[in-house]
């Protein structure tokens, strides 16, 4: 007589090693969701320092001043479909010179850029 099928401990014993398996993976699966959830937030502060660098290419050394204690709205350089980015400036003079940091901020996120100014003409 031939036997057909698995026996019931045979059964038990593949449930087990089954569930031990899932059990391992949960955790895993869910350090993996946390993982992405950051590598999107720094994609999106790299993406905000590339336009932040495009915007700071398009903006005259002399126009930063009248940009010192308000916000301005710039669109995303080849994107108008994101919200607007504020760009502020705080001026500084100091013995070499005159700086200004320039803060771009979009949504949570917010990249600064040290320019040098040019000298005021007498």
């Amino acid at each position: 007589m031939t036997r057909h099928g698995l026996t019931l401990i045979e059964v038990l014993a593949a449930a087990a090693l089954l569930a031990i398996t899932v059990g391992a993976l949960v955790p895993l699966l869910r350090d993996a969701q946390n993982v992405g959830r950051v590598d999107t937030s720094a994609l999106d502060l790299f993406e905000l320092s590339r336009a932040a660098d495009v915007l700071i290419r398009g903006i005259e050394p002399e126009a930063v001043e009248s940009l010192s204690g308000t916000a301005r709205s710039m669109p995303w350089p080849g994107d108008p479909v994101r919200g607007p980015i504020l760009v502020t400036a705080t001026v500084h003079t100091e013995e070499d010179g005159r700086y200004a940091w320039v803060v771009f901020e979009h949504q949570n996120l917010a990249v600064a850029r040290w320019v040098r100014l040019p000298e005021a003409r007498r």
